[in-house]
């Protein structure tokens, strides 16, 4: 049997009723609050899936660092060149090392300031 929903262009869905309910899983209003689960455990792990900007520049300044490993064994550039070029290079990653703390530093940051004002709404004294 097909979904009893009507869409929003006006057509009837197309999909098949989960029996009993005369309605698909998109459109049962008893698996509303379902779907809103299932949507938000989908978002944390896309989210836990998305590369962060500083994972991918850690990991360009290390394939750059291979690269002038390699170059260096090939005799492709001097020994004298590639140090600076390194401590260039391990500048960069220290900075970019640097950034990754303090935006782990800023996250717990906001998690504390959450939990303490939650605490504080249910009449816990706790102090951050």
């Amino acid at each position: 049997m097909r979904c009893a929903a009507i869409t929003a262009g006006g057509s009837q869905c197309r999909r098949d009723a989960d029996a009993p309910s005369v309605y698909c899983y998109s459109h049962d209003p008893t698996r509303a609050e379902e779907r809103r689960q299932n949507a938000t455990e989908g978002g944390r792990m896309k989210a836990l899936r998305a590369r962060s900007p500083i994972a991918s520049e850690l990991e360009r300044l290390q394939a750059r660092f291979e690269r002038l490993a390699d170059e260096v064994l090939e005799g492709e550039i001097d020994r004298g060149d590639a140090a600076v070029a390194i401590q260039a290079l391990n500048g960069a990653r220290g900075c970019v090392i640097g950034a990754l703390k303090a935006q782990e530093q800023e996250e717990m940051a906001q998690e504390i300031a959450e939990i303490s004002a939650t605490l504080q709404e249910r009449g816990i004294k706790w102090r951050a």
